[in-house]
């Protein structure tokens, strides 16, 4: 994440803000992030202790969050209220398909779609 990022999380903060969030799935998924400055600091470390030969990096900020803790903790620290229903899966992705459907009768593309719950549930377990 960083200044301009419009990524799922950015999605999932906004929804918070914006009062019009629907937890979809039980939250347990597990979030990967990494913030931009941190990436840098990283590349900048690995260029002044540069080593010879073939080197494969990967690179995280730890620790994961699962999607019940962003929630939560963006709910706390910007007052909202937040729903405690969950929707089911699959009921959240026959609603995707639907808005699908109403995207291409309308040949318009809508805020949400199957794409976009599938990527909020990023690494879910059915």
């Amino acid at each position: 994440m960083g200044e301009g990022n419009r990524g799922n999380v950015f999605n999932l903060l906004n929804q918070i803000a914006s009062g019009k969030f629907m937890m979809i799935g039980d939250g347990k998924n597990q979030k990967s992030m990494s913030y931009i400055g941190n990436v840098v600091a990283f590349i900048e470390f690995l260029i002044q202790h540069k080593r010879e030969g073939y080197n494969v990096y990967n690179y995280v900020d730890k620790p994961d969050f699962t999607t019940n803790d962003l929630v939560y903790h963006t709910g706390e620290i910007l007052g909202k209220k937040i729903p405690t229903t969950h929707i089911p899966y699959w009921l959240g992705m026959l609603g995707g398909y639907g808005f699908d459907v109403l995207a291409m009768i309308s040949r318009k593309k809508l805020t949400i779609s199957s794409v976009r719950v599938k990527k909020f549930l990023c690494c879910y377990k059915i």
